[in-house]
C-alpha cells in the first residue's frame, strides 16, 4: 500500500511538473488608431479580453488582485519601448514575465498588432513581433482579436521556460603563473663583482692619473753637465717621488682592475679564468671564457 501512496504521489508530481505553464503578467493593451467602426466600448472589451487571449496561447496569468494593482503602480509610465518598465510590472505583479502589446490601424486598411516579453530581470526573451492583418469587410473588433492572438503564438508564449533558469556559474579563472625571464646577470652569477671590480678600476685610474698629472717635480738647474735641484725646493722631492709613485700604482691597479672586470662580465656565464702569464719585461694577464 505504500508503495501504491508513493507511486501515486510521484506521478501526480511528474505530472503537476509537465503541466506548469510559464506566467505572464499582461500590460495594459494599448491602442494607437482604429477603424471609423470601433467605439470605445470596443476599446475596452479588447483590453479586457487580453489576459484570456494569454491563457488561450498557453501560459498563465497572475489573480486579478495582484495584476491590477501592478497595473495601477504603473500607470502614468511609458513601457512601449522601455524593456525594463515591462520587467517592473513582472515584479510588482510577482510574475516572471511581462506582456507588452499595442494594436494599431494604417492607412492601408490593415490591423498591426505588436509585442514583446520580458523577463522580470530585464531580459527580453521574445523580441518586437508584429502580425498585420487586413480589415476587409471584418469589424475592427475583431480583426484586432484575431491579431492578438496570431501574435501570441508567433511569440511562441506557451514554451516559455516556466521557471527561472539556474544560474550557470562562470568557470573560475586559471591561476596567472607570472614566469620571470631571467635577466643578464642572473644568468651570470659573476657579472655583479664584475661591474663593481671594473668600477673600482676605473676610479682607480681617475685618481692615480690626477695624482701623477697635478705633482709638481721639483725645480732644477744645470751647472757643468749636472743636473742640481733648486736649494729652495730641495725639501719637497721625496713627497714628490711618493705622491708620483702612488698615482703609477693607482694607475696600474686601477687598469688590472677594470681589465679583469671588463673580461668576467662580457665573457660568458661559464666560469671565466684569470690567469698571470710572465712575459719579458713583467706580465700578461689572460682570460679564458665563452661570449654571451
Amino acid at each position: 500500500m505504500r508503495r501504491l501512496i508513493m507511486m501515486g504521489l510521484l506521478a501526480a508530481t511528474g505530472a503537476q511538473a509537465q503541466d506548469a505553464k510559464p506566467e505572464l503578467a499582461p500590460f495594459t493593451l494599448e491602442i494607437i488608431r482604429t477603424a471609423p467602426d470601433c467605439t470605445q466600448k470596443d476599446q475596452d472589451d479588447l483590453r479586457a479580453l487580453l489576459p484570456m487571449m494569454v491563457r488561450a496561447a498557453g501560459a498563465s496569468v497572475p489573480d486579478g488582485a495582484k495584476l491590477s494593482a501592478a497595473l495601477l503602480a504603473l500607470r502614468d509610465r511609458n513601457c512601449s519601448r522601455d524593456d525594463a518598465c515591462v520587467a517592473q510590472l513582472g515584479k510588482l505583479a510577482g510574475s516572471l514575465y511581462a506582456f507588452y502589446a499595442q494594436v494599431d490601424f494604417d492607412l492601408d486598411g490593415n490591423v498591426l498588432a505588436s509585442g514583446r516579453v520580458v523577463r522580470d530581470d530585464g531580459l527580453a526573451v521574445r523580441t518586437l513581433r508584429t502580425v498585420k492583418r487586413p480589415l476587409g469587410g471584418a469589424p475592427f473588433r475583431d480583426a484586432a482579436r484575431a491579431a492578438l492572438n496570431q501574435l501570441l503564438v508567433e511569440l511562441d508564449v506557451a514554451q516559455l521556460p516556466p521557471f527561472r533558469p539556474r544560474e550557470v556559474e562562470a568557470p573560475a579563472a586559471p591561476p596567472v603563473t607570472l614566469v620571470l625571464a631571467p635577466g643578464p646577470l642572473i644568468n651570470r652569477p659573476l657579472a655583479t663583482p664584475a661591474i663593481i671590480g671594473a668600477s673600482v678600476g676605473v676610479v682607480s685610474m681617475v685618481v692615480g692619473g690626477i695624482l701623477f698629472t697635478t705633482t709638481l717635480a721639483p725645480r732644477t738647474n744645470v751647472s757643468q753637465g749636472v743636473v742640481r735641484v733648486v736649494h729652495e725646493d730641495a725639501g719637497k722631492v721625496a713627497d714628490v717621488q711618493r705622491s708620483q709613485s702612488a698615482g703609477v700604482a693607482l694607475l696600474a691597479v686601477g687598469a688590472g682592475l677594470a681589465v679583469v672586470g671588463a673580461g668576467l662580465y662580457f665573457f660568458g656565464p661559464d666560469r671565466p679564468a684569470a690567469t698571470v702569464v710572465p712575459i719579458a719585461g713583467g706580465g700578461a694577464l689572460l682570460l679564458t671564457g665563452r661570449l654571451p
